[in-house]
């Protein structure tokens, strides 16, 4: 082409045939290229100077435009031949028609290389920028990064990390292909001489690019990995210091093999870049390590650390922080022994997650424990609660389940505040769901209470108690609340001794998004039978048998006077215990059952009756001249916690605490009958229930 225009213009301009074979092109080829123009007729311009990885490609483009006669473009890279490098040029193909007939094809090539480096390098930005930010340790961060950089930007690579003393190992290598792989995984955790040339950007916190990599640049190292990396045969390579609060953290090494595409100072901001991001991501790490340690004692400390230890109800719990929460979550679980042998167990979920909202979950819990404490009563607890909340927090939302269990009659009482409900798994594999309505905690009003509903848990049965967490995990909550009724159905859930944890792992293999806490609970697992002259005491006679009553109030004296307890405590003893038979006696027609238990130190005496049922009211200090009310008050007045509720299955079940011994109780001897009066460790938790 010998035209003065077209040898003006900054591109490269061609003729083909109409079968694709060049025949010409102008003197902006050999400018680009170094070739002669000759080289470049033919097809030879392909092999001579595309880019091996791009003939493929090329190739398909005209074939497809010699099929379809129409105009095409397309990108690749050519060879400079004079310095080895690869350019980017962009082509564009027009065929030349005549009377109808294609005739031959028009081309031209601009070189884009300026412009499909930076689209390279912001695409390589974006891709470690995004792996970076899903990166929440270092280890992670070190394998996103190197994971965007090659093959993308480098062949290999790896990342030499300095510690607080200074020693800098090499602590992530790249997944490269061939030899450049078996280097990485030798080098892995090398420690590199501090003197050594790959470590000149930690020294100076400069970038270089490095082309003269013989044998000890990367300082002593043993001599199959010195093999490795000779092995290699890396042709330059850069390193970017990696600057951490205004420290040396480290240092990124990039690789490339092929000398054509070899690194130059117009690669450095590219990997400064980089070294800066990854920097910020173990900025990032080092906070959330920091945060998650606050955080997760914290969360040890809003959570029980012991659960109750008992020989006829046993526990087992599990909490886990979902992986889209904020560090620690709502969600709690507790279980604590009340005065006198009741087990108070609750679960809630506070909306939302993070610090803030682990301070609301450790005051929910606390403050049902607190009112537990006064009142047995699962509506009142969760109504307090509530009040609590809203003076706390009046724009948080918690949902909780609140029970109240007595081991002595086996009876359960609870509630819930918009929880989902709990279930109880009996022996012979029947499962009922415990629901009761109620608004959640900071949605209640004074007159939106909930129901309180009191069932006789069965024997052996397992009670579980759980947040959403393990029903939502699929965004599902009835095919989650199925799968959890398909698991408690199971006999080896059941039988385990850890059903909670057993729970957790079956259905939630791979974790939870969001926290989730589950709380079982096995009641009766192992029962004795309450016999005379155990640690149990019980007596049972008709409510019209008066001398039953007194012969069991001077039995009441026997045990306690046996099992150590002082004059003045045994009268105190019996005062309580005849106003309990006497109440029971006035308001009953049927059986009455007496018992004397211990729960911890505490003496407690239960009164059953089959009578209407009443509850009591807190006890005033009667008038003067009323009769009326004066035992009521002289037993709330003695005992340590004095209550009186009705009954599930009818009737109303009265409760004494007593005062603990004074003095440490001394071991009585054995009894006529040959049994021990004191009770004995093993079962001063509480005691076996009563027949009904």
């Amino acid at each position: 082409m010998e035209s003065p225009l077209l040898e003006s213009l900054p591109h490269i301009i061609w003729r083909c045939d109409a079968f694709g074979e060049r025949f010409s092109s102008n003197d902006r080829w050999e400018r680009e290229t170094g070739l002669e123009p000759a080289s470049s007729y033919g097809w030879r311009w392909i092999q001579n100077a595309v880019h091996p990885e791009d003939r493929a490609y090329v190739r398909e483009q005209w074939r497809r435009a010699l099929s379809s006669h129409a105009e095409f473009s397309y990108e690749t890279r050519l060879l400079d031949s004079r310095t080895g490098r690869y350019r980017t040029f962009f082509a564009k193909v027009l065929p030349i028609f005549e009377d109808g007939v294609l005739t031959g094809w028009l081309g031209s090539e601009t070189d884009i290389d300026e412009r499909a480096q930076s689209e390279a390098a912001l695409r390589l930005l974006i891709d470690a920028g995004t792996r970076l930010a899903a990166s929440l340790d270092a280890s992670d961060a070190y394998a996103a990064l190197l994971d965007a950089v090659v093959p993308a930007g480098a062949d290999w690579a790896f990342i030499a990390a300095t510690d607080a003393d200074g020693e800098t190992r090499i602590v992530a290598t790249s997944r490269a292909r061939d030899d450049a792989s078996r280097a990485a995984r030798l080098l892995q955790n090398t420690v590199l001489d501090p003197l050594a040339p790959a470590l000149r950007s930690a020294r100076s916190g400069f970038p270089y690019v490095e082309t003269q990599l013989g044998p000890d640049w990367l300082g002593n190292l043993s001599p199959v990995a010195q093999d490795a990396f000779a092995g290699v045969e890396s042709d330059s390579a850069i390193t970017a210091p990696i600057r951490l609060d205004y420290r040396n953290a480290g240092v990124l090494v990039a690789f490339r093999r092929n000398t054509a595409q070899r690194f130059g100072d117009a690669d450095l901001p590219l990997f400064c870049e980089l070294a800066r991001r990854l920097a910020l991501a173990l900025h990032n790490a080092e906070t959330y390590a920091h945060e998650q340690r606050v955080a997760g004692t914290f969360q040890r400390a809003a959570l029980p650390q012991t659960l109750p230890e008992r020989s006829d109800v046993f526990f087992d719990a599990v909490y886990e922080a979902g992986r889209s929460e904020a560090l620690v979550g709502g969600d709690w679980y507790d279980a604590v022994q009340l005065l006198g042998g009741r087990i108070l167990v609750s679960i809630g979920d506070v909306c939302g997650s993070g610090l803030s909202a682990a301070v609301t979950m450790g005051l929910m819990r606390q403050s049902i424990r607190a009112v537990g404490q006064t009142t047995p009563d699962p509506v009142a607890i969760l109504d307090a609660a509530d009040r609590t909340l809203r003076a706390h927090d009046p724009d948080r939302i918690v949902t909780a389940f609140v029970g109240v269990l007595d081991p002595f009659t086996g009876e359960l009482t609870y509630a819930s505040a918009g929880h989902p409900p709990a279930f109880l798994r009996e022996a012979d594999g029947t499962i009922a769901e415990l629901w009761t309505s109620g608004l959640p905690l900071g949605l209640r009003g004074k007159h939106l209470r909930s129901n309180a509903e009191t069932i006789v848990v069965p024997r052996d049965a397992l009670l579980v108690l759980y947040t959403d967490g393990l029903t939502e995990s699929t965004r599902d909550v009835l095919e989650g609340e199925a799968r959890l009724r398909a698991e408690l159905a199971k006999p080896s859930l059941f039988e385990n001794d850890s059903p909670a944890k057993a729970l957790r792992r079956r259905l939630l293999p791979n974790g939870s998004r969001d926290d989730v806490a589950i709380l079982t609970v096995r009641v009766n697992a192992v029962r004795e039978p309450v016999a005379e002259g155990r640690t149990i005491r019980t007596w049972r006679f008709a409510a019209e048998d008066v001398r039953q009553a007194v012969e069991a109030r001077r039995a009441l004296a026997d045990v306690l006077r046996e099992s150590g307890f002082e004059a003045d405590e045994i009268a105190g003893a019996q005062l309580v215990f005849g106003e309990l038979l006497g109440n029971a006696i006035r308001h009953a027609n049927g059986e009455i059952e007496a018992s004397l238990v211990w729960a911890g130190t505490h003496p407690v005496i239960h009164v059953l009756d089959d009578g209407p049922g009443y509850r009591s009211q807190t006890p005033q200090l009667p008038s003067q001249l009323s009769e009326s009310g004066r035992g009521l008050y002289i037993v709330a007045s003695i005992a340590e916690d004095f209550s009186v509720v009705r009954r599930a299955r009818g009737g109303s079940h009265a409760r004494a605490v007593l005062p603990p011994l004074r003095r440490p109780r001394r071991r009585a001897a054995p009894s006529p009958n040959g049994a021990q009066a004191v009770p004995s460790e093993a079962t001063a938790g509480g005691s076996p229930r009563a027949p009904n």
